[in-house]
């Protein structure tokens, strides 16, 4: 598997010597051989088996957003619930106590949430 074609803008700002970069399994080779990828130190092969989605399942969940506050609604109660930035940071990793959760935030932006076997986007 290839890597994205980027140009320099698009990884500025990386610490490219600490930044752990995961990429699918057998993809190091291109990875190592492309612009800008090559400069990564530590780099990762995964299946992404913990990360992915297997099965698409109709949930009700509903947004509402407001200065400095995201309110998720459609949780099932003690529901597991990670939220990542799109740098893929991991912005939340909590336990839900009821059917829903109010996630406070910085600015405007865009969250990926996972919540059991769903995948969500969240633009606040």
């Amino acid at each position: 598997m290839s890597p994205p074609t980027v140009d320099y803008y698009t990884l500025e700002g990386i610490n490219k010597s600490t930044c752990n970069l995961v990429i699918p399994y057998y993809a190091t080779a291109n990875y190592m051989a492309a612009n800008y990828w090559n400069q990564f130190s530590n780099i990762t092969e995964s299946n992404f088996d913990d990360t992915a989605v297997p099965v698409t399942v109709k949930r009700n969940f509903n947004v509402t957003t407001s200065e400095s506050n995201v309110k998720i609604t459609g949780f099932d109660p003690g529901e597991s619930v990670r939220i990542y930035d799109l740098n893929g940071k991991l912005r939340y990793n909590i336990t839900v106590n009821g059917t829903s959760h109010n996630f406070t935030t910085e600015g405007h932006g865009v969250w990926l949430m996972k919540a059991r076997d769903t995948l969500l986007k969240i633009i606040y």
